[in-house]
């Protein structure tokens, strides 16, 4: 008789060989095991570990328990990088720490200066015609000092 046992939310429903396939594989280098291996101790074929792993709900399952066991390590990892980037060994090193400390990232933001400013064409035109006029102006003032 198969089990059906909740784990994660209303709607994920997995067998007891199923959490042991899904830990396993979840596992930096899955401990060294094979695929046989794994299939041999969640009590299942290959063929049927292979199906399970084609399934997106159980995919996604192994996906957040392999994140939870990585993160274990991240305060390690995030001591080597900050060497790495403290001894500049590495500039990746040092980009990478930037990144992971949020001090990097791609994003560019654009923003106006004055963001209740009208940006109209008849606003932009008025101020294309305020900027002649000044310059206009500061013409006539160089040539009055030139004749003088």
């Amino acid at each position: 008789m198969t089990r059906t046992i909740i784990v994660h939310g209303d709607d994920e429903y997995f067998t007891p060989d199923q959490l042991i396939a899904a830990e396993l594989l979840s596992q930096p280098g899955r401990n060294g095991l094979t695929m046989a291996e794994v299939a041999q101790r969640a009590n299942t074929s290959e063929r049927s570990l292979q199906r399970w792993r084609r399934d997106p709900k159980f995919a996604e399952f192994v996906k957040r328990r392999t994140l939870d066991n990585t993160t274990e390590h991240l305060a390690d990892v995030l001591g080597a990088l900050t060497e790495a980037a403290k001894t500049a060994r590495s500039m990746k090193a040092v980009e990478l720490y930037l990144r992971a400390t949020g001090l990097l990232n791609q994003e560019i933001t654009v923003k106006p200066a004055d963001p209740v400013e009208d940006r109209s064409n008849a606003a932009i035109e008025a101020e294309i015609d305020r900027l002649r006029r000044e310059l206009g102006e500061i013409i006539d003032i160089n040539e009055e000092e030139i004749q003088k």
